[in-house]
């Protein structure tokens, strides 16, 4: 069921940024763009948008450093901030505010029992 809700509701971007940190994250050598490439079948510029954006924002005080080879390292202090900022890219997502204020909509006014169905 979280497989369903997930390719459902986490966006395009996510699910890209998501992917590309998690094999960053879980490397144990410097990767290259070309093997994100490969691994992912994102376009170069794709891939180097979200290292730019992701290198701009710092998120968790993470970076990912590049060597002279232009492979990337993703460093941390932390290692739990890994999986805070890829919890985080998924799950602060437009669509699970909506469900979560229908949600809340729906407990604040339970359905009346007087046979009558509301949508």
């Amino acid at each position: 069921m979280y497989d369903l809700t997930y390719n459902l509701l986490v966006d395009r971007v996510s699910k890209r940024k998501a992917q590309i940190f998690s094999i960053l994250a879980t490397s144990p050598i410097p990767l290259d763009v070309k093997f994100l490439i490969h691994q992912t079948n994102f376009s170069k510029r794709t891939i180097s948008d979200y290292i730019t954006e992701f290198n701009k924002e710092r998120p968790y005080n993470m970076e990912l450093s590049q060597n002279s080879k232009n492979e990337f390292t993703l460093k941390t202090k932390d290692p739990s901030s890994i999986s805070l900022y890829l919890n985080a890219i998924t799950e602060n997502n437009p669509l699970f505010s909506i469900l979560e204020i229908s949600y809340s909509y729906q407990l604040a006014f339970p359905r009346q029992s007087s046979g009558q169905m509301l949508l």
